[in-house]
């Protein structure tokens, strides 16, 4: 056996995660411990892996593990900073997982956790390190060496972001283990004023009653995105996770199908997270945002039982079609392109994820409707540039335009 790391739900020690070398190469391994599986509280800490005696091995184990890191880019950089992958999985959380997405904690076996300390605010020259746009390494490697190893965060999700806490509305990091309470969201170079764009879409969904944390701007030298952890409650973690670690397989390998099944499986309260579900892949539409998946849909866990969690990442990628593209990555009734998009398509689309076409149209009406009396464009709350007037401008513009296309399905 090779180094073993100790798994925590928070502040509960769960089990032990190991891999071992094999011709086939590092073999990853986690069993809970019994005392765990003997409270009467306990959940597991993944859907996948239900609480049980003896081992879970291999693919299920490293698909868990897997969704918990960033993705793309973000990870061949984190990587690339001396940890190989499949043997470096082991390394990669020994050196930056005492704080994760959800309740999931790592430490090295038979090791306690240093004592909390409080957060501590950031300085000018600290927050110029974290915060510069195209940073070189990913932002937890930064943080890392800048506070000199007492931060410790592993976070999933394409941008660069890192967990944060705040005093006296002063941004501040959380050290040796402590719990941040937000999330920071760097800049992607190859879209513009993502950080605007997202508080902006972020805005409209809580005007339209999708389901999302709070989340805000922070204006220093550039715009940062600031989103309050759905997962943080006076001051424990809520364990969450996605439904690719749910399902056992990558998010990449799900259909939107698979997603309504998914959630009538899963969820204590189905028919409420069906709707939520829809009611956000509606607004995704209307916001012009071609690329959500199933990366995107997350559950929280609790001793009650699982429900879908807030969404995050919303923004309108159509404003970047010279740079991303505008295929969907899902089809919506045989078709993957938004702008060949007609009535029949939804209604094949309500068809395929098993609701009946009224329910679809109803959502949509609704959303219309509130389009239509929240004619709002969040600049002066927002306290937008001139250049980011201009996005602003379109998304709005383009919201109107899908908006009134709806309309028309709903009333034919």
């Amino acid at each position: 056996m090779s180094e073993a790391l100790d798994v925590y739900l928070d502040q509960n020690l769960v089990g032990r995660l190991w891999q071992e070398r094999s011709i086939d190469g590092a073999l990853l391994h986690f069993q809970y411990f019994q005392n765990w599986c003997d409270n009467p509280h306990a959940y597991p800490i993944s859907m996948a892996m239900p609480l049980k005696e003896g081992a879970y091995s291999s693919d299920s184990v490293k698909t868990f593990i897997k969704e918990l890191l960033p993705r793309d880019t973000l990870l061949k950089r984190l990587l690339s900073t001396g940890y190989s992958h499949g043997e470096g999985l082991i390394s990669l959380l020994h050196q930056y997982g005492w704080e994760s997405a959800g309740a999931i904690r790592f430490q090295s076996a038979g090791h306690a956790w240093p004592a909390p300390s409080e957060p501590v605010i950031l300085t000018r020259p600290e927050w110029s390190k974290l915060s510069r746009k195209d940073l070189p390494k990913p932002i937890s490697v930064v943080a890392s060496e800048v506070f000199e190893g007492r931060v410790k965060q592993i976070l999933p999700g394409q941008q660069n972001k890192l967990g944060v806490a705040f005093q006296s509305n002063r941004v501040c990091i959380a050290f040796d283990g402590a719990l941040s309470t937000h999330i920071i969201k760097l800049g992607l170079s190859k879209c513009p004023h993502i950080a605007v764009n997202e508080a902006y879409c972020m805005l409209w969904a809580k005007a339209l009653g999708v389901k999302v944390p709070d989340s805000f701007l922070i204006r220093d030298m550039y715009p940062v995105l600031c989103v309050k952890r759905y997962d943080r409650e006076s001051g424990h973690a809520i364990h969450q996770e996605s439904l690719g670690q749910a399902m056992g397989v990558l998010p990449d390998a799900l259909s939107i199908k698979d997603c309504f099944l998914a959630i009538r499986q899963i969820s204590t309260l189905p028919g409420q997270d069906q709707k939520s579900l829809l009611t956000w892949l509606i607004f995704n539409y209307l916001m012009g945002n071609t690329d959500i998946s199933a990366k995107n849909i997350n559950f929280i866990l609790s001793d009650q039982g699982p429900r879908l969690a807030p969404f995050c990442g919303l923004s309108s990628t159509a404003v970047y079609h010279s740079n991303v593209g505008e295929k969907m990555q899902w089809e919506i009734g045989g078709e993957f392109f938004e702008n060949r998009l007609f009535k029949s398509h939804w209604e094949q689309f309500a068809e395929d994820i098993g609701v009946k076409p009224r329910l679809v149209f109803e959502i949509m009406a609704s959303l219309c409707k509130k389009i239509k009396s929240k004619p709002v464009k969040y600049k002066v709350k927002l306290k937008t540039t001139l250049e980011e007037n201009s996005l602003i401008e379109r998304i709005y513009r383009d919201i109107q335009k899908r908006a009134v296309k709806l309309e028309v399905y709903c009333n034919q």
